[in-house]
């Protein structure tokens, strides 16, 4: 519960905010603690002089509202987010958060190593998953995005590669925006097209 944004607070307010003991807070401690939460729209700035009311508003459970995904090492900037070997071998050792407003990140959102706006991720190649529901011919699988990030963080280009289902370690065509969907499906009784399997039109 966020400190109130006006009128009188405590040092013991503050410390019941952030989970320290008010016998061991300062002032000082407490604006420059390590555990603040940097999501908060108000809070200390951590220089002197200090005060008791830039903690009015300060909010420590505060979200930045990025998405969370599992994600590799940094793959390196000469790799290729198109090589299908990656999803293959990537081992999902760590938490990325990225910017988009959906589950699956596109081409623009930013990718962080923390649940802030402070620490974008290292240019380079990373393949992210979030067990994402595949969609069309391999419903049932998932899929997983490798990203390309430039110096700032920012997602250049992606691709999506299947871990399950039939087509496991099969990549998918880079895409910007979300994940491509057959929008011309074969009907009952018409002829496949694009190479789709025929359908048995003997009733």
């Amino acid at each position: 519960m966020a400190l109130p944004s006006s009128g009188q607070i405590s040092l013991g307010d503050i410390a019941g905010e952030i989970s320290l003991l008010l016998s061991n807070i300062s002032l000082q401690t407490a604006s420059t603690s390590a555990v603040l939460n940097q999501n908060s729209t108000f809070g200390p700035d951590g220089s002197e002089p200090h005060a008791i009311s830039e903690f009015l508003g300060y909010d420590q459970s505060a979200s930045s509202g990025l998405k969370r995904m599992m994600g590799s090492e940094n793959q390196g900037t000469k790799a290729d987010y198109r090589d299908p070997n990656l999803c293959e071998t990537a081992l999902f050792n760590n938490f990325y958060f990225h910017s988009g407003i959906d589950d699956v990140p596109i081409v623009g959102n930013f990718v962080y190593t923390t649940d802030g706006t402070s620490k974008p991720a290292e240019e380079g190649v990373y393949v992210l998953t979030q067990g994402l529901q595949q969609i069309g011919e391999e419903a049932g699988g998932t899929f997983t995005v490798v990203v390309l990030l430039d110096a700032n963080g920012r997602i250049k280009n992606l691709a999506t590669c299947s871990t399950s289902g039939g087509n496991k370690g099969d990549l998918g065509i880079p895409f910007e925006g979300a994940i491509p969907v057959d929008e011309d499906p074969i009907g009952i009784g018409e002829d496949p097209i694009d190479g789709l399997l025929p359908i048995d039109k003997r009733g």
